[in-house]
């Protein structure tokens, strides 16, 4: 996708720019980064959700360098 003039305008505007399909092919290969973070969390992960909450609230830091997936994305 080549941006065009508006699209800059655009998100100058609003701080966000809506760019359908631009990443679909990516969706994979970071849905299988993820699932490899959560497995092996890094040494800044936190799980948010207090015991006993449903579904599951994740985070983990500075993570690119070491699951490819990421990295291969950025």
């Amino acid at each position: 996708m080549a941006l065009q003039d508006a699209d800059i305008r655009t998100f100058e505007r609003d701080g966000v720019l809506l760019m359908p399909g631009v990443f679909g092919d990516w969706v994979d290969t970071l849905r299988d980064g993820v699932e490899k973070n959560m497995q092996e969390p890094g040494p800044w992960s936190r799980e948010y959700n207090q015991a006993g909450e449903p579904g599951r609230f994740f985070g983990d830091y500075c993570n690119w360098q070491r699951i490819d997936e990421y990295r291969d994305f950025l």
